[in-house]
């Protein structure tokens, strides 16, 4: 598959997962309307994908095929007999909206989208390094090559077209077809970059709403941090490739390890455990702050495995320009590390 067919398929998806965000913000915004435009109680609408054949047989990119309402979910029933449009026995009906499953789907076309627009940014690096006319960089160690930008490119292009142009062999002129391929090769790299900048700025756009919509939600992050109340601990367990063997250990303030659980083998994914808060002895130990590890093997060697704390979320910030969720526990998370939201 080329290059530009890679951005067909790329395009489509970011196409597809841009309506399905479109399509997630409209059902937030209408998740506490009782009526929608035509008079009746809004319903929760979700898009429905289909395959879309590109030019080459190999390349498969996707379409939105169309947007239908969930006739499955029941609709919601308050009870406001003062409301003019309560029924007869005073309950209003409300959208079928369920908040924390569009706000599900709006992190996963986030993520989709956010891998899309890496699939592009590399095919168009891929496409530069391809059409890049380098020149050695005075003196630097290793003969490197300076690489320049789309716009000196194209100049640099432009220079030495019009100096073929000016020495062509008269009896054997330039290939005006290669000539039309090689602009129209530099056009599109330039036209790649633009495309990207702009994709960027929809994905942090769509980053912020997604972020300020959790204000105030609890959600499950990675930590190390473990909090012993009453004689109880809840905390989550994500291993997201899976694990043949999976070890918590648990240490007090001094960094002693009190309490060791071998949780076997783990298939990807996470869950949900609860300490008891007594030691590998069976001694109850007093409440408080406690640290959690978590040690996961796969074949003899060691992958990747988070323990998770929840935690509420306080408000957002913007750090080298990484949109991070401000706990109430005054840490930070990125968008990336929510595992779930309660």
């Amino acid at each position: 598959m080329s290059l530009f067919k890679v951005m067909d398929v790329a395009g489509s998806a970011l196409t597809a997962q841009s309506k399905r965000m479109n399509v997630v913000a409209s059902n937030l915004a209408n998740a506490e309307s009782v009526t929608g435009p035509d008079g009746t109680a809004y319903r929760a609408k979700q898009v429905v994908f289909s395959p879309a054949q590109q030019s080459d047989d190999y390349a498969t990119g996707v379409s939105v095929d169309r947007v239908v309402e969930d006739t499955v979910t029941p609709m919601k029933r308050m009870h406001q007999p003062g409301n003019p449009l309560a029924d007869a026995d005073g309950y209003v009906t409300m959208p079928n909206v369920d908040v924390v499953d569009e706000m599900v789907n709006m992190i996963s076309a986030s993520r989709s989208y956010q891998a899309n627009v890496e699939v592009a940014n590399t095919t168009k690096t891929m496409a530069s390094k391809a059409l890049t006319l380098g020149h050695t960089a005075g003196t630097t160690s290793g003969n490197q090559l300076a690489i320049t930008k789309g716009s000196d490119l194209q100049n640099t292009f432009m220079q030495l077209l019009v100096a073929q142009l000016k020495n062509q062999d008269p009896l054997n002129p330039m290939d005006n077809s290669q000539m039309t391929s090689q602009l129209a090769q530099i056009n599109t790299v330039n036209g790649i970059q633009q495309l990207n900048t702009t994709m960027s700025s929809m994905l942090t756009q769509n980053a912020t709403t997604q972020a300020s919509s959790m204000i105030g939600r609890s959600v499950q992050v990675p930590t190390n941090n473990l909090t012993l109340a009453s004689g109880a601990a809840n905390f989550g367990v994500s291993v997201p490739n899976g694990a043949d063997d999976v070890v918590v250990t648990i240490t007090n303030a001094a960094g002693v390890a009190v309490r060791t659980v071998d949780l076997g083998q783990m298939t990807a994914g996470s869950g949900n455990y609860t300490w008891n808060g007594k030691d590998d002895k069976g001694n109850q130990l007093a409440d408080g702050a406690y640290s959690i590890k978590l040690t996961a093997t796969q074949g003899g060697k060691v992958v990747t495995a988070n323990a998770l704390g929840t935690d509420k979320v306080a408000g957002v910030t913007i750090n080298n320009g990484t949109m991070q969720l401000v706990l109430a526990s005054g840490g930070t998370a990125k968008l990336s590390d929510v595992a779930s939201i309660q």
